[in-house]
């Protein structure tokens, strides 16, 4: 085996070990988002009744203080940013899907040419 293709074997085996990864990840994310417990606690809690909650905090009177509105706005973006972890482990492991496949396949090639 040429040494290119030794060197170009190894990195698509490494891709094919990251995609894994990131597969494995996004399959414990959908199992964790069946539980029912997920379920109740932060998706209908966390994501619904909190939001509603912190929308209404931000408009009471009582909590119109620079103070209280810059806690609520960090809340916010707290739940904000956590979705967008969510939805990025979601993203990384339907690209890594996609990415594995092609992997595969290069690397069927370059051992047939071998």
């Amino acid at each position: 085996m040429k040494n290119e293709n030794v060197a170009d074997l190894e990195q698509i085996e490494l891709s094919i070990e990251h995609a894994k990864q990131l597969i494995d990840f996004g399959d414990a994310l959908a199992r964790l988002e069946k539980n029912p417990d997920y379920v109740k606690i932060i998706q209908d809690d966390f994501f619904k009744n909190n939001i509603i909650r912190l929308v209404k905090l931000k408009a009471a009177p009582q909590c119109q203080d620079e103070l209280n509105q810059g806690f609520i706005a960090k809340q916010i973006d707290a739940v904000g940013q956590f979705e967008q972890y969510l939805t990025g482990i979601r993203i990384q492991a339907n690209q890594a899907l996609v990415a594995l496949e092609k992997d595969k396949e290069e690397r069927e090639v370059l051992l047939q040419e071998n």
